[in-house]
C-alpha cells in the first residue's frame, strides 16, 4: 500500500513509493562510491612513493646542535599531574 506525502497545504502530492525510495537510496550512494573513488584515486596517483626513514631526524640533529635539551618524562608538569589515590 502506498502513502500519499502531503504537501504544506494539505492537498495531498505524490505518493511515495517503495520504488522511490530505493532509487534515492541507490542515488545517495552512488554519488558517495563516486566522490571516494575519486579522491582515493587522486590520492595513489600523486603518491610517489618517497620514504624516508625518519621525517623527525633533521629536527632531531638541529636541536642537538643548538645544544637544547632532550625531552624527558620526567620534567615537573608529568610528576605533579599524578596524583596518589589512597
Amino acid at each position: 500500500m502506498a502513502t500519499r506525502a502531503t504537501s504544506l497545504d494539505g492537498t495531498g502530492g505524490r505518493p511515495l513509493t517503495g520504488r522511490t525510495v530505493l532509487l534515492c537510496f541507490i542515488g545517495f550512494f552512488g554519488v558517495v562510491f563516486t566522490a571516494n573513488f575519486f579522491l582515493v584515486r587522486a590520492a595513489v596517483t600523486s603518491f610517489g612513493g618517497v620514504e624516508t626513514e625518519s621525517s623527525h631526524w633533521p629536527a632531531i640533529t638541529a636541536s642537538l646542535a643548538r645544544h637544547w635539551p632532550a625531552p624527558t618524562l620526567s620534567g615537573s608538569s608529568v610528576t605533579s599531574s599524578r596524583r596518589s589515590v589512597g
